[in-house]
């Protein structure tokens, strides 16, 4: 294979990449938009179910339903990454969707070094957020 096929290979993949991130998160937003709070909590954390630990994302549901619906502070007591992890989510589809529109691709690099220690760094105060929690006996 020659480098301008494999360069229109990898163009065409990061795309199909790119597309499914944009329905995936399309989709997460009109669901989330419609679903109505259960009235009762149930939990699907399959780490609780099966281990009796909430996982570091354990509350992080509940969070965004709290935000949904208005109740910030509840909202942070409930998993103070669910603010963050929203307005990423929008910013992700919004950069995607407009990269779309404007043939552009918006959205960063994620094989740069410097994108890969950001998501690194965050993936860091997530798990001690959750050790934290954990200590505390406040995972949900």
């Amino acid at each position: 294979m020659n480098s301008t096929t494999t360069g229109t290979s990898t163009a065409s993949s990061g795309r199909a990449v790119r597309i499914t991130a944009f329905a995936l998160l399309t989709g997460a937003l009109v669901v989330g938009a419609w679903i109505e709070p259960a009235p009762v909590h149930v939990s699907v954390c399959m780490s609780r179910i099966l281990t009796g630990v909430g996982c570091p994302a354990c509350g992080m549901t509940r969070a965004i339903v709290a935000l949904k619906t208005g109740h910030v502070a509840e909202s942070i007591r409930l998993h103070a990454f669910a603010i963050p992890f929203v307005v990423a989510g929008l910013v992700a589809w919004a950069a995607l969707g407009l990269g779309f529109l404007l043939r552009r691709d918006l959205f960063p690099d994620l094989s740069r070094r410097r994108a890969q220690w950001t998501l690194l760094g965050v993936l860091a105060a997530f798990l001690v957020y959750w050790l934290a929690r954990f200590a505390r006996g406040t995972v949900q």
